[in-house]
C-alpha cells in the first residue's frame, strides 16, 4: 500500500486504465473485437496457435498430452481462462488489459525512480507504448505475459541500484525467483533481462563479504521460482501428462534450438536493417550503460552492458523474430531515466549527449510507430468481415456431425483453421506438423504412428507436403479438391 500511495494518484491509474485498455483494443489484432475475424494464423502469428491449445484445453484436452507445442503452459492456462469466461477470443483481451495495467504501472514507477514529475512519467509511458508497438504484433504472445513479472523486477533492481546498501532485502528476491518461473512456463529465455541485475546483486553482495545476506536471497529466489512452477507440475502429474510435458517443454526445445539457424549466418543488408529497427528495446540498453558510465553511475552503468550483453548471446543465435525482443520494454523506460539524468547534468558535453538521444528516440520511435499504424488499419479492414481461406469451401463439406474427427495437415495457413469453424482437432500434432518433424526424429516418428494409427474420418492434406502420400493411398479416398488442398474421408 506504500508503494501506491507514494507512486500512484486516482489520475495516474485513470491513465495508466485507459493506456492498457486502448492498447488491447487498437493493437492486439488477433483477440480485439475491433478484429472480429483475425486470429492471427494466416499472418504466420502464434496467437491462433496457443487460442487453439487453450480452447480445446477448456474443453477437457490437456496440453501436451493431447495437443502438442513447445511453449510452457502459462500461455495455454490465459486462453483456456478467457475462453472459460466469455467462451470466445475476447476473454483473452480482458486479461490482456489486466497484465497491460500492470505492465505499464512498472513503466511509471521506474520514470518516478529518476524523477518524480507526473509529464516525465506520462512522456515515458506514452514511448514505451510506442516502441513496443514494434514488437507486439498480433497480441496474444508469451512475451507479453511476461512483461508485468520483468516490469516490475526491473523496478525493483533500479531502486536497489539508486541507493545500494550493504545488503539486499530477499522479500525482494523472491519476486525475481517467480519472475523466473513465469518466464520459465513461457519460454525460459525471457528471464534474461534481469539476470544481468541479479548477477550485479550477487557480485555486490560477495564484495562486501554479505555471505549471509546472500544465501537468504539465493533461498528466496529459489522459494519463489519453485512456488510458481509448483502448480503446474503438480497439475500435469495429478493428470498424467508430465512426461509430455517435460518432452514438449525441454527436450524439444532443446532439439528445435540445434536445428535453428541463428539469423545472422545467413543475411543481408536487408536483414540487418529490419534487425536493427526491429530490437530497438534490446541494444537501448547500451545506450543507457553509456550514458550512465559518463556521469560516474559504475554500477547502473555495469549492469546495463552487462544485461546487454546477456542479451545479445540470445538474440544473436536466434532467430530474428521481433516478439522476442518485447521483454526487454522496461529497458526503454531505464534509457529515458538515464537521459533525464544527462539533460540535468551541469556538465554541458553530458547535457548535450542527452539531448541527442532524446531527439533520436522520438524520431525512431515515430518512425516505427508509424509503419505499424498503417499495418492496424490494413488488419482492420482486412478482419472487419469473414474472409476467404483456401480451405474453406472444403471443411464446409464435412458434415457438422463428423468434424469431432477431423484434423488438417498444413503449414500456417491452417493455424487459425480450428477456431474459425468451432472446432477441435482429433489428433494432439493438429497444424505445421512439417516443420517441427524436422528439428526431432522422434517426434517425426510420433507424428507418422499417430497418423497411421489414427481413425480421423476426415484429413485437410496440403498439396505441398508428400508426406502422408501412402497413408492416403491406403486408408483414405480423395473427396474434394482445390489447388492448394485435398480433403480426404476414412475408407469404410
Amino acid at each position: 500500500m506504500k508503494l501506491v500511495k507514494r507512486y500512484f494518484n486516482p489520475g495516474v491509474i485513470i491513465f495508466v486504465v485507459f493506456l492498457s485498455v486502448s492498447y488491447v483494443l487498437l493493437f492486439s489484432y488477433s483477440t480485439s473485437p475491433l478484429y472480429p475475424y483475425c486470429y492471427g494464423g494466416d499472418s504466420g502469428g502464434d496467437s491462433a496457435h496457443f487460442m487453439t491449445v487453450g480452447k480445446a484445453w477448456a474443453a477437457g484436452r490437456l496440453p501436451y498430452r493431447d495437443m502438442f507445442d513447445h511453449k510452457g503452459p502459462l500461455i495455454y492456462f490465459i486462453d483456456m481462462v478467457g475462453f472459460l469466461l466469455l467462451g470466445s477470443k475476447y476473454g483473452i483481451a480482458i486479461l490482456q488489459i489486466i497484465f497491460m495495467f500492470f505492465t505499464f504501472s512498472s513503466i511509471w514507477c521506474i520514470s518516478q525512480l529518476a524523477h518524480d514529475s507526473k509529464t516525465f512519467g506520462i512522456s515515458v509511458l506514452v514511448l514505451s507504448g510506442i516502441a513496443m508497438k514494434v514488437n507486439y504484433i498480433l497480441g496474444n504472445t508469451v512475451e507479453e505475459y511476461c512483461l508485468p513479472f520483468l516490469g516490475w523486477a526491473f523496478f525493483l533492481l533500479f531502486r536497489f541500484f539508486q541507493k545500494p546498501e550493504h545488503t539486499h532485502d530477499w522479500r525482494w528476491t523472491v519476486f525475481y525467483g517467480v519472475t523466473a518461473g513465469v518466464c520459465l512456463l513461457t519460454r525460459a529465455t525471457n528471464v534474461i533481462p534481469i539476470v544481468g541485475g541479479i548477477l550485479t546483486v550477487c557480485v555486490m553482495l560477495i564484495v562486501g563479504r554479505e555471505f549471509a545476506n546472500l544465501g537468504q536471497n539465493a533461498v528466496a529466489f529459489v522459494g519463489g521460482f519453485v512456488l510458481t512452477i509448483l502448480p503446474f507440475t503438480l497439475y500435469f502429474l495429478a493428470n498424467g501428462s508430465i512426461g509430455y510435458a517435460i518432452y514438449d517443454i525441454i527436450l524439444f526445445n532443446v532439439e528445435y534450438s540445434r536445428g535453428v539457424l541463428p539469423w545472422f549466418k545467413d543475411t543481408g543488408a536487408d536483414t540487418v536493417i529490419i534487425f536493427l529497427k526491429s530490437f530497438f528495446l534490446f541494444y537501448c540498453i547500451f545506450f543507457a550503460g553509456l550514458i550512465y558510465f559518463s556521469k560516474r553511475n559504475w554500477i547502473m552503468g555495469t549492469t546495463c552492458i552487462v544485461t546487454g550483453l546477456l542479451e545479445a548471446v540470445v538474440f544473436m543465435n536466434n532467430q530474428a523474430w521481433s516478439q522476442y525482443a518485447l521483454v526487454c520494454l522496461p529497458q526503454i523506460a531505464v534509457l529515458m531515466c538515464a537521459v533525464r539524468s544527462a539533460i540535468e547534468d551541469e556538465d554541458s558535453s553530458i547535457r548535450f549527449v542527452g539531448i541527442m538521444f532524446v531527439c533520436a528516440i522520438v524520431m525512431f520511435t515515430n518512425m516505427a510507430f508509424c509503419e505499424r499504424v498503417i499495418t492496424a488499419k490494413d488488419a482492420h479492414r482486412a478482419y472487419a468481415s469473414e474472409g476467404k481461406r483456401d480451405w474453406s469451401t472444403l471443411v464446409k463439406r464435412i458434415p457438422a456431425e463428423e468434424r469431432d474427427s477431423f484434423v488438417a495437415y498444413g503449414e500456417n495457413d491452417v493455424k487459425d483453421l480450428y477456431l474459425i469453424t468451432d472446432t477441435i482437432p482429433c489428433y494432439k500434432y493438429y497444424m505445421i506438423q512439417d516443420f517441427v518433424s524436422r528439428f526431432s526424429k522422434t517426434l517425426q516418428e510420433d507424428i507418422k504412428m499417430t497418423f497411421d494409427e489414427g481413425n480421423a474420418k476426415w484429413l485437410l492434406v496440403d498439396k505441398e507436403s508428400h508426406t502422408l502420400d501412402d497413408l492416403l493411398q491406403r486408408r483414405y479416398s480423395l473427396f474434394d479438391e482445390n489447388e492448394r488442398y485435398g480433403l480426404y474421408k476414412l475408407k469404410e
